[in-house]
């Protein structure tokens, strides 16, 4: 990508961590930090290419990592995944809910045990089950389901489609999930 365009990516999260951070507009974002309101929404709109300083700003702002912030690589540590699960997957309007549950000590399930959870009641002991019975290509299941690849809309479709499971709650974890007898869990 050129350095005169942005990152699509990079503006969503960067929306997204806004949202989580408790500010429901970019406006009240860049009026309670007084940032450039035009450079801001060139940022989270992903039209304008934010510097390294800049998203380290961002980053430290809305308590994120500046890397996740980047690229959308994960945490390895257990104490940040579930947050930025969270404020990656859930639906925009939803994410300070989720976090408050999250505070409350309640568990996010993020897409990748979903996917799980959507298979195991759908019958399969195993990904490498599911993936032949459906003729998927195992290695891209796999790789969805361990959680080093992310779910797309499309994705979504074939495997709710498969399990008998909403789609949405397999993106982003809204409910009700379509599991019968199950809990839902979020």
């Amino acid at each position: 990508m050129s350095a005169h365009y942005g990152d699509t990516l990079a503006g969503d999260l960067l929306r997204r961590a806004r949202v989580a951070k408790g500010f429901g507009t970019a406006q009240k974002a860049t009026a309670a930090f007084r940032w450039s309101p035009a450079t801001y929404a060139a940022h989270e709109s992903g039209s304008r290419h934010c510097p390294p300083a800049q998203l380290q700003v961002y980053a430290a702002t809305f308590d994120v990592p500046a890397e996740w912030l980047a690229t959308g690589a994960y945490p390895t540590d257990k104490l940040g995944l579930d947050r930025l699960s969270v404020i990656a997957e859930a639906a925009i309007s939803e994410i300070p809910d989720r976090l408050a549950h999250l505070e409350r000590g309640h568990p996010y399930r993020p897409q990748w045990q979903r996917l799980r959870l959507a298979r195991a009641a759908g019958g399969f002991s195993s990904a490498r089950r599911a993936a032949t019975s459906f003729g998927w290509r195992q290695s891209t299941y796999t790789a969805h389901e361990n959680g080093q690849n992310r779910l797309t809309e499309a994705t979504a479709e074939l495997y709710s489609r498969a399990y008998g499971v909403s789609a949405r709650w397999l993106l982003d974890g809204s409910e009700p999930s379509g599991l019968s007898g199950a809990p839902d869990g979020r």
